[in-house]
């Protein structure tokens, strides 16, 4: 019997393993309705591809969920958690709040009021974010010790599938009806998921968690949380756009196409994204003035055993001025192919690439592309081990942006007259989305299975959140301009610049290789734990 059958046979025989594997569905169903799938919609609607990069910052939910995490932990959701108890109480909330802005984005039209969508694009991948959250905890709490792996395993097979569902079947429910039945069609697949909460079980509270909890502070404490981060990344949003379509109006009206700022939006296009570095200058400058004082500290002293600052001081104290390299990477490693990604579906919908062209090779055959490539890297890493293979893996991420710039010349479907077929007829775009799947399913491997070989057992949860955030964070802040980028150079150069910005990663994994770092892998977690059940980070 192979390992896949037994696993699916563990599936249909254990109720808690199917609901893992339907909830992991549900978790990731939502990540490409506020991304690519979205990005394709925009496009179609006429929205220019500056404000389309603008809308990727909707998803830094995802990168900020830690802020209200907490939340999770200590207070119930008012009437959902008193019904089904606090995890499947806030796994409902999060649902209900998903069904409500799905179906809000679904009767918006973009191409009238591009601010209306991206309200809902927040408010998707703010009960996305939170929905997460709640899940992780419910699986960490419901499996027992040996049955971790295979509930992340669950996990992250029915998270495949809600990709899928939400990248290839939203783009054909798209083209066979309309965006908006699309969009309606993933709510009541949300919908439908919720049903599982009435059969999966509640976790047993560990008594310390009850012991926190005040339910009187709870709504005072859930509103002005919630409320705080909700309001900074609106206003971030709102900026943008507002920004966006002021200097298109002046462009446009004031000054005749542009002529003047022309040179202008070039040398952002071309030096813009590096200034980007400077907003996490301070975060390093400050890292760097902090190694010092916490290696002298003793290790009995308070503040090492505060359940925030511990955590860092722990991954500070053991690797000293190279954490400054080691976090540096972390947010570089995957910043070319975020920003690429964010005019992947532009690209196709201008070239004239049909939704089912795009949906038969990113979803229904790109999506095991993705898993070999996953596959493929786990195998080197537990081959060759994992700081060996960082500077091949940013380098495998980066160079299929240079695909996309062929693609960008290449054209649109080669189709003869009489003889369409929609495999073949879309060989470019195949080539393209192929590269891209196998190559980042290999780095994929390579830079969740490092950052998960950093973490000390002790501080498992807090220090890979910290990695995960960063991860995501710095990527999709410079995503957010590559419409910018695109409008100022066109396709092809724009992917020929993406790929250069691999280079920094690449100088940060040059040295990670090079240097003989001591207790590199912390508590003797392993190179390669956790590559094959690792959840891709959003």
């Amino acid at each position: 019997m192979t390992a896949s059958t037994h696993f699916l046979l563990s599936v249909h025989r254990s109720p808690r393993l199917l609901a893992t594997l339907l909830l992991g569905f549900s978790s990731g169903l939502p990540f490409l309705l506020v991304f690519s799938t979205l990005s394709r919609w925009l496009r179609e609607e006429g929205v220019s591809r500056a404000a389309i990069g603008f809308f990727v910052w909707a998803g830094l939910f995802y990168s900020f969920k830690f802020i209200w995490a907490p939340l999770l932990d200590r207070h119930g959701f008012p009437g959902f958690s008193a019904l089904l108890g606090l995890r499947r109480g806030w796994i409902l909330a999060a649902k209900t709040g998903l069904i409500l802005a799905l179906a809000w984005v679904a009767f918006t039209s973009p191409g009238e009021a591009a601010h209306f969508t991206a309200i809902g694009a927040m408010m998707v991948a703010f009960s996305s974010a939170t929905q997460d959250s709640a899940i992780d905890a419910w699986r960490i709490e419901m499996a027992k010790e040996n049955e971790q792996a295979a509930f992340a395993a669950a996990t992250q097979l029915g998270y495949r599938f809600g990709l899928m569902a939400a990248g290839a079947g939203a783009l054909l429910l798209a083209e066979q009806f309309d965006w908006r039945i699309a969009y309606l069609v993933m709510a009541a697949l949300i919908a439908l998921g919720a049903t599982t909460l009435l059969w999966c079980g509640e976790p047993n509270a560990p008594p310390s968690r009850a012991r926190r909890a005040n339910p009187a502070a709870a709504p005072l404490q859930l509103g002005l949380g919630l409320g705080a981060v909700i309001l900074v990344l609106a206003a971030v949003l709102a900026i943008a756009l507002s920004a966006h379509a002021a200097f298109g109006a002046l462009s446009a009206h004031l000054l005749q196409p542009g002529q003047i700022l022309r040179p202008l939006s070039v040398f952002w296009a071309w030096f813009g994204p590096y200034f980007g570095p400077s907003l996490f200058g301070a975060f390093f400058v400050s890292l760097f003035l902090m190694v010092r004082p916490l290696r002298a500290m003793r290790p009995d002293a308070p503040s090492l055993r505060h359940p925030f600052i511990g955590p860092f001081a722990d991954f500070i104290r053991r690797h000293a001025y190279w954490a400054i390299v080691i976090l540096g990477f972390i947010a570089t490693c995957r910043l070319s192919d975020f920003v690429m990604g964010v005019m992947a579906q532009p690209l196709y919908a201008d070239l004239g690439y049909s939704k089912s062209a795009v949906a038969l090779y990113s979803g229904a055959i790109g999506i095991w592309v993705t898993i070999a490539g996953v596959m493929i890297g786990a195998a080197f890493a537990l081959r060759f081990g994992l700081r060996p293979l960082l500077a091949p893996a940013v380098l495998l991420a980066a160079i299929p942006n240079l695909a996309f710039a062929w693609l960008a010349l290449a054209g649109g479907p080669q189709s003869a007259p009489g003889a369409e077929n929609l495999l073949l007829d879309n060989w470019p775009l195949g080539v393209a989305i192929f590269a891209d799947n196998i190559a980042n399913g290999f780095a994929q491997s390579i830079f969740i299975g490092y950052m998960s070989s950093l973490t000390n057992k002790q501080f498992t949860a807090t220090q890979y959140a910290l990695f995960a955030s960063l991860f995501a964070l710095f990527a999709k802040i410079m995503a957010g301009f590559a419409g910018l980028m695109a409008d100022a150079l066109g396709y092809v150069m724009f992917f020929v610049l993406t790929t250069s910005f691999a280079l920094p990663a690449l100088a940060f994994a040059i040295a990670l290789t090079r240097a003989k770092l001591v207790n590199h892998s912390a508590a003797a977690n392993g190179e390669g734990a956790a590559i094959a059940t690792a959840a891709p980070i959003t």
